[in-house]
């Protein structure tokens, strides 16, 4: 029994640290949160290049941590509506750095995903 705790405990802790090391990714400089064509404003246009991305996986947005809209680490059809609705008045603001930023900041939270958003590094 003794050893079977030992076995649980070092899996259990090994499992936290794995997954506290895949939360760890790079911090990317983005401009908007939702700025999908990187063109430094928000709006209509932002949701036509992100619902054309998706039907046709091209073009790839410029900035993918910026065409996620929502801030979960992927870019998916939750992104296109969380834009769409902030656009039409119904839904929220998109998070940090918000759609209003226009200078290159740290994006706050670890992401796998690419950013060219023509910031220095």
């Amino acid at each position: 029994m003794q050893r079977l705790r030992w076995i649980l405990t070092v899996v259990l802790v090994g499992t936290s640290w794995d997954g506290a090391f895949a939360q760890s990714g790079d911090y990317d400089e983005i401009m908007g949160r939702g700025d999908v064509n990187n063109d430094a404003n928000v709006d209509i246009s932002d949701a036509v290049a992100l619902g054309n991305y998706m039907e046709n996986q091209t073009p790839i947005p410029p900035c993918m941590a910026q065409a996620d809209v929502d801030d979960d680490g992927d870019v998916n059809s939750n992104d296109f509506t969380y834009l769409t609705s902030y656009l039409y008045g119904s839904g929220a603001e998109p998070p940090y750095p918000g759609p209003y930023n226009n200078q290159c900041v740290n994006d706050g939270t670890p992401s796998p995903l690419s950013c060219e958003a023509n910031c220095d590094d």
